[in-house]
């Protein structure tokens, strides 16, 4: 992890001299623990992993996952890619979702984020099969 700790009790930051909340998971095995939660501004928003390099950046608590801001996608180069989420049409509800609006604040923090803590994550299922392939190697 690049900032070396998980701890929120080690951890500060400010956006514009006021004060920015940073709950981290504590990142052990499972997917979820690598969440993070951001409250600045009366606002919360919060990143969590999708797969191996992308993380989700939600405006929100980690299981709003239709407030979706974007993806953010860590790259082999060192530099960290942003998707946006675009309108999605849901055909079986009649509706279309769309996604909430960006403020500058909030991708400053999402880029702040994603180069403190990484992006994305293995899943259990990986660990799995590493872990039989190192007892039963071919």
């Amino acid at each position: 992890m690049p900032i070396g700790t998980r701890d929120e009790n080690f951890l500060t930051a400010d956006l514009a001299g006021e004060p920015v909340a940073i709950h981290p998971g504590s990142g052990r095995i499972v997917r979820r623990t690598y969440r993070i939660v951001v409250e600045y501004r009366s606002r919360t928003v919060s990143f969590g992993p999708k797969d191996l390099t992308t993380c989700r950046f939600v405006d929100g608590s980690p299981q709003e996952i239709e407030k979706q801001f974007c993806l953010l996608t860590a790259y082999t180069d060192g530099s960290v890619g942003i998707e946006w989420a675009l309108p999605v049409r849901i055909s079986v509800l009649k509706r279309t979702v769309i996604p909430p609006e960006p403020t500058g604040e909030d991708i400053l923090i999402a880029c702040g984020v994603a180069a403190a803590f990484g992006t994305g994550s293995l899943s259990l299922t990986s660990i799995a099969m590493g872990l039989v392939s190192s007892v039963f190697p071919t």
